[in-house]
Formats: structure tokens, sequence, C-alpha cells
């Protein structure tokens, strides 16, 4: 999708075999996700303003899922990582494009999840800002694989920390609800461990499903996003 503010576009290569490119961004999942986009098109069309934190920067929000056993996450168990990078540079040849990215670690093991830290570098490396939703818990794991594999991966000293305004990513959401915006349909906050044990497959490692934790992780970075373009001030 491309307009003349902003411009959007996706694509999923994959070797993968329980999972080809042809299976990624069904239509029935990526409903929910480009509702969000149009919002964050209008921020950045119409209400974005000369002096907002975010005028003439590039912003990526990020987000990683982990296992569900939060001190095996702290190990540097990264399953899934998404940002969003939205170019504000009027100089840059991507201003006002949105970049959508995801990479998974469908084995769930710590030795491989380096590789998300690679796939994802290109997109953070000139980045002036972060936006994540609870800094303590993303960032740390993400430096301690950056150290652990001795992998340069290196995050602005500016981070927004979006979690300084709400106590979870459930009412957040709430909030934007309230005033008028509907985000999630399909994955539901509340229910990451039944998510989790979708994609995880059954006892012997098969019939993964990638949905819905994969779009559960690309709403929590588009929509703490929109937060960020539309209500901070």
């Amino acid at each position: 999708m491309s307009t003349s503010s902003l411009k959007f576009e996706h694509n999923a290569v994959s070797s993968y075999y329980e999972y080809p490119p042809k299976s990624a961004w069904n239509t029935e999942w990526t409903s929910e996700i480009l509702r969000v986009i149009c919002y964050i098109h209008e921020c950045v069309s119409e209400n974005l303003k000369l002096g907002n934190e975010f005028c003439n920067k590039k912003i990526v929000c990020l987000d990683i899922e982990t296992t569900d056993i939060i001190s095996r996450a702290k190990e540097g168990y990264m399953n899934i990582m998404g940002l969003a990078v939205l170019d504000l540079r009027p100089q840059s040849q991507d201003y006002k494009k949105l970049t959508v990215f995801q990479a998974f670690n469908m084995l769930r093991k710590r030795d491989l999840a380096p590789e998300l830290l690679n796939l994802s570098s290109q997109y953070i490396a000139d980045c002036d800002v972060v936006i994540v939703f609870n800094q303590s818990f993303d960032i740390p794991i993400i430096k301690k694989i950056s150290s652990d594999f001795n992998i340069p991966y290196n995050i602005p000293s500016t981070i927004i920390d979006i979690q300084d305004d709400f106590y979870s990513v459930r009412r957040l959401e709430q909030f934007m609800s309230t005033a008028g915006f509907i985000l999630r349909e399909l994955t539901e906050k509340g229910k990451y461990s039944e998510y989790y044990a979708k994609f995880k497959g059954d006892s012997k490692g098969k019939d993964k499903q990638i949905e819905p934790i994969g779009i559960y992780n690309l709403m929590d970075v588009l929509s703490v996003l929109f937060y960020a373009l539309h209500f901070r001030k």
C-alpha cells in the first residue's frame, strides 16, 4: 500500500518447510494491522506538527516475544522480533516510509536468537529514537544476546518507554479504544501463553502456528507507535 505521504511495503522470505512464503501475510490476519497502519498514516500526513519530539527523526519501535517463563526469557530466549521503522528525516530517501519488519526463531533455541539481531540490525543502525513498551524487559534481553554472542547492536540513547504512561499494553489499548480507535480483534491481550503454545506446536514440535502470535507481536509494535505519534505531546 502506498499513498502520497506515507509508503508501506511488505516482503516475506522463508525457508522453513512448515511455513512457506506464500502463507505469510494472510488477509484474515493482516486486516488487523492494516487498520493501525492507516491510523499511523493519518498521524504522519495530518497531525505531526513542527516541534514534535519525533520530527526530523528516524524512529524504530520494537517488541520481542520470548518464552512465557520470565526467568528463561531473561537468559536470552528471543523467538520473535518485530520492528516498525518510520523515517521522518526530510533529507532521507525513505522520508515518510513505514517499514514493518519481523523475524522468527521457529526452533526456539537460544543459540539461534542472535540471527534475529543480525537480520534487524540494518533497520536500527542509524535510528535516532527507539520506542518500546517496558524497556526493562526488551532492552536487557537484546543487550544480553548482543554481549553473549559478540554481535554489535547499538541501540540509541534516546529510548521512549510507553510503560511510563500505562501499566500494560492492554490498558494502553483500552485507552485508545475509549478514544474511538478500534485495534485488536484477533489477538487479544492476556492470552500470550495460549498463543505461545500454538507457536511451539505439539509435543514433538510439529504443527507449529505462526498466528496468532505473529500478528500479536506486530500489533504490540504498531499500536505503541500509533500511541506515541498520536497522543504524546
